[in-house]
């Protein structure tokens, strides 16, 4: 019997087991080992996962297709099994996180996430976990909660990460997040853009020449980056990033508000909900 082992450049794993004499098979570099028999059979699929079995002896079990190839070494096998059972991670279609409206969209970004769990961890406590750190708290809706949304978003993807990603893939997990957020920023960004174009189009269809202007000169500082609430939402952001103090985060974000009358409460009671929430954890 000759077992050979072949990797292709995307990590898919190729097992030949032949009794075949050495006239009747043959591997080359970038090829799967074929019988003539085989041969003949109808070419892999590129994505289906694929068994063919002849008369001959030689079974070809395909995950992907191979467009180049390398050798692996006996040693490597255990390695490349752990990395099998890792992929076949994959938590149910009727998970919370991808019933919930608000947050199936998002689950796509963290799919890699289900290989790299901790030792112990299911694909679907992971969902679950997943779930409630992209679950916002109700309520309020202004420039300045929603910053504080997003850092807190950061600050519960993060402790998911610590507590329930294998050591090993944390540092590639924390960077998924942080592309997340990133663009979440952006959303952000052309969100409250989009309404400073929407003051700029009624004040102009009015005829209201001071309202437009300055709809058009908060459209242009937003442009740049340098609103109020953008500032603070990175301040915010640096803040659930780098530091571990909760208290300090909500802290940080009541004395940012500054409304008067119902929107001063609405947005006093949406830090408490946070807070609230980031205890339950």
């Amino acid at each position: 019997m000759n077992t050979l082992f072949t990797k292709s450049l995307a990590g898919s794993v190729i097992t030949v087991t032949s009794s075949l004499s050495d006239n009747s098979s043959r591997a080359t570099s970038g090829y799967s080992t074929k019988t003539k028999d085989a041969e003949r059979a109808q070419d892999v699929s590129s994505s289906a996962d694929i068994a063919l079995q002849q008369d001959s002896g030689v079974t070809v079990s395909l995950n992907y297709s191979v467009e180049s190839a390398e050798a692996i070494a006996p040693e490597q096998l255990d390695g490349l099994a752990s990395l099998s059972q890792r992929l076949a991670k994959s938590p149910s279609s009727s998970n919370p996180l991808f019933t919930d409206k608000a947050t199936a969209t998002d689950a796509v970004s963290f799919t890699g996430f289900y290989y790299a769990a901790a030792d112990g961890i299911t694909a679907d406590q992971l969902a679950e976990k997943l779930h409630t750190a992209l679950s916002s708290v109700p309520g309020s809706g202004t420039q300045l909660t929603d910053s504080m949304d997003l850092a807190m978003t950061q600050a519960k993807l993060n402790k998911l990460v610590d507590e329930n990603i294998a050591a090993d893939w944390q540092p590639l997990a924390r960077q998924t997040v942080q592309q997340f957020i990133q663009a979440k920023v952006t959303i952000q960004d052309n969100e409250w853009q989009s309404v400073a174009k929407q003051d700029i189009a009624l004040a102009a269809s009015r005829g209201d020449d001071a309202s437009q202007a300055q709809a058009e000169s908060d459209l242009a500082v937003l442009q740049a980056g340098n609103s109020h609430h953008q500032q603070l939402r990175t301040a915010f952001l640096e803040l659930t990033r780098d530091t571990t103090n909760s208290d300090d985060w909500f802290s940080t974000f009541s004395a940012a508000i500054h409304g008067k009358g119902a929107l001063e409460y609405e947005e006093q009671m949406h830090v408490q909900a946070l807070s609230k929430q980031w205890q339950a954890l």
